[in-house]
Order: structure tokens, then sequence, then C-alpha cells
């Protein structure tokens, strides 16, 4: 469960770790922004606390409880956010015909890194 500007966004994983859906909705108090169109100020004077506000009162409406679970790669079109296992960068430079994955791609999966967007 987190912000991705504008929404409040909840990904939902099994015990396993598999993706199972993803809901979102709109923040109650949106965060200022900077300038007209800038960038939201999400940790601006009383946003934090506002948005956590938000948060606990929907983890009680789902029974939501903190658990350490080890998520796959999952990809969400509703709310446009993903998890894999190399950056974009590095999976751009993949081959799909060849096995053998470049020294950098190598690297990147040996540290147990994923990236989040």
């Amino acid at each position: 469960m987190g912000l991705l500007c504008p929404d409040l966004v909840i990904v939902f994983f099994d015990t396993d770790g598999c993706y199972l859906e993803t809901n979102s909705e709109p923040w109650v108090y949106s965060a200022p922004r900077m300038l007209d169109d800038g960038p939201f100020q999400v940790y601006d004077f009383g946003s934090t606390e506002r948005f956590e506000s938000q948060m606990k009162k929907q983890q009680t409406s789902i029974g939501f409880w903190e658990a350490l679970i080890q998520i796959r790669s999952f990809e969400s079109s509703e709310a446009d956010c993903w998890l894999q296992q190399l950056p974009p960068e590095l999976v751009d430079q993949y081959d799909p015909d060849s096995e053998e994955l470049d020294e950098e791609q190598q690297e990147w999966l040996e540290g147990d890194n994923h990236v989040f967007g």
C-alpha cells in the first residue's frame, strides 16, 4: 500500500508472493503542488499525516495485517506500476535468442536487486 500520485494504491499478493490485483482510490486530501502543475509536495506540512490516516483507514477496512513475504515480479495495468528483476535499461539490452546474460545484467541479478516502477 502506498502513494502513486495522486492515488492511494493497494497491491494485493497471496502468501506465496504472487500478484493478485491492484486497487486505487483518490487521496481524500490532495497534496499541494509546486507551481500550478508541478510535482505533488507529499512531504508538505500535514500531508504526510493525512496520507497515513487514509492508509490506516483503508488497512482497517480490508483487514490488512503486516507480514513479511517475498513478492514475485508483477505488472499492474490498473495502477501503472510493476516490479521486475532488471531495470528497464537492462531489459532493453536483453537478447531473447541468447541464454547468456551480459556482465551488467548478471551483476544486477547476483545482487538480488529489483526495480519498482
